[in-house]
């Protein structure tokens, strides 16, 4: 099953991430995939993530080109890890 997310780093930079994980993997959370993929957030949902990103990035004042370029990501476009 796929999953979206980022790091430390993503708000700074504007960077969604993705990863295959066991569907079995899911019982134990998604705090628990985000930390073991060594990411601040991760989620099922790739809206949700971008959401999430989108609101981290404006909470710490980053580039607003970064923000706007970060609208217009689509799920095709984030690398899988």
């Amino acid at each position: 099953m796929k999953v979206y997310g980022f790091d430390w780093s993503g708000p700074s930079r504007g960077d969604l991430m993705a990863a295959q994980v066991d569907a079995v993997d899911l019982e134990f959370g998604m705090d628990a995939i985000a930390a073991n993929l060594d990411w601040e957030f991760a989620s099922r949902s790739f809206k949700e993530a971008k959401e999430t990103l989108l609101k981290a990035m404006t909470e710490s004042g980053a580039d607003p080109e970064l923000i706007q370029a970060a609208r217009r990501y689509k799920a095709s476009y984030v690398p899988e890890v």
